[in-house]
């Protein structure tokens, strides 16, 4: 053993931090905690098994690298859509999200572009420019767009790229729902989903299928990273409870940018804000990863910026031969941990007041959201919360 190894006597815990303390003259190592959310708190340092412990979130990473690039297609009728599509198809785009299409006419979408391995993703209640603002904030699991013969259809003509439902917290994270809440009411969505799917004769691995997880991506990058793989977790946890055989592979997480952050006035720095978001999606293993234009409503260049973020990051930055780009990170796996921990707490509530549904009806989540965004909009015009463009070094 090297004399340099010998100037080193191992300290317990304790005595370590008693020293840290003496020579920063701090009270309480606990002051250098980060919280970036209100209950959300980040130690300094962790020990050898501390991080042993949360080594199991990365045996949650999915097992395939690269993520579908989605744009989004407003359309009213079949061959509006159609003739968009194969535009986007021009521009290397892996899937589209739909609106304002109706039932029949999106089994006949489906039908024409089923040679094509195309995504495509069904959203006909919301208009993509005003798709995350207050008035939109619904409790629509999606499941009163298809009953069971129609699912039965989609099922007998095996368009396995279609999801039909979607669960989402894009409107809750405009609103300034926090990650605990937000990853906590996913998953009670979701355990509401797969009751009345199973009502209707579906199993688990059929329901899961059939759904996708539209993830709000804001600007707090590694926070936005825990928050996919919290959710994947969590969603993989209320499959195992019904015993499925299921792999969380399976669970498929759309990541969408959030306007949350969005500049109205200094627009170009929207841009940034849609990259960074990306590369969290990325990052914390999203399947698909749609960016929405920098201008609202869009054009044909902010689509295509949009849209050559995800084609750059895959291109160029090579982002899409990775597997897990972040394995090993110990920082992200203790807030994935702190994160699916406190959010399952929350969950549990929500399932004990009767479950999602019954927990909105009473109150519970416009309570939430009401109280949210006012507090979001308090550090806003505060400053506390700056957003570059907006409150602070505008053009």
């Amino acid at each position: 053993m090297s004399t340099f190894e010998h100037n080193f006597n191992e300290l317990t815990k304790a005595e370590w931090e008693q020293l840290v303390r003496k020579q920063l003259g701090l009270e309480s190592l606990n002051q250098l905690n980060w919280e970036p959310e209100p209950n959300l708190e980040i130690p300094p340092y962790l020990t050898a098994a501390e991080v042993e412990s949360i080594k199991y979130v990365d045996k949650f990473a999915r097992q395939t690298p690269g993520w579908q690039n989605l744009q989004f297609i407003d359309a009213s009728s079949a061959e509006q859509a159609k003739k968009a599509i194969k535009e986007a198809l021009v521009h290397k785009i892996n899937g589209v999200i739909l609106w304002s299409i109706a039932d029949d006419d999106l089994i006949e979408i489906i039908d024409e572009f089923k040679d094509e391995n195309l995504a495509i993703y069904n959203r006909n209640t919301l208009d993509p420019e005003t798709l995350d603002q207050p008035d939109n904030l619904t409790l629509d699991l999606g499941l009163s767009f298809f009953d069971q013969s129609d699912v039965e259809e989609i099922l007998a003509q095996q368009y396995s790229v279609s999801k039909l439902f979607k669960i989402s917290s894009l409107e809750m994270h405009v609103e300034g729902v926090d990650p605990i809440n937000e990853v906590a009411i996913i998953v009670a969505q979701f355990a509401e989903y797969l009751h009345e799917m199973k009502q209707i004769g579906n199993d688990v691995a059929v329901a899961l299928n059939l759904v996708t997880f539209d993830i709000a991506i804001g600007n707090k990058f590694y926070l936005e990273i825990a928050k996919i793989k919290a959710i994947r977790i969590l969603i993989y946890q209320i499959c195992a409870g019904y015993q499925a055989n299921i792999d969380h592979n399976d669970i498929h997480i759309l990541g969408i940018n959030s306007k949350r952050y969005f500049s109205e006035v200094d627009l170009d720095t929207n841009i940034l804000r849609g990259t960074t978001a990306a590369i969290s999606a990325i990052f914390g293993g999203a399947n698909a990863v749609c960016i929405r234009p920098h201008t609202s409503p869009s054009n044909a260049f902010s689509q295509r910026i949009a849209r050559n973020i995800s084609n750059i990051l895959k291109h160029e930055a090579h982002m899409d031969k990775v597997t897990n780009p972040i394995e090993g990170a110990y920082f992200i796996n203790y807030i994935t941990d702190q994160l699916a921990q406190k959010a399952w707490i929350k969950f549990q509530e929500i399932e004990q007041a009767g479950g999602f549904i019954k927990w909105a009806d009473s109150g519970h989540l416009y309570s939430l959201t009401s109280n949210s965004k006012s507090a979001f909009q308090h550090k806003v015009q505060s400053q506390e919360q700056v957003i570059i463009g907006e409150n602070k070094y505008k053009k």
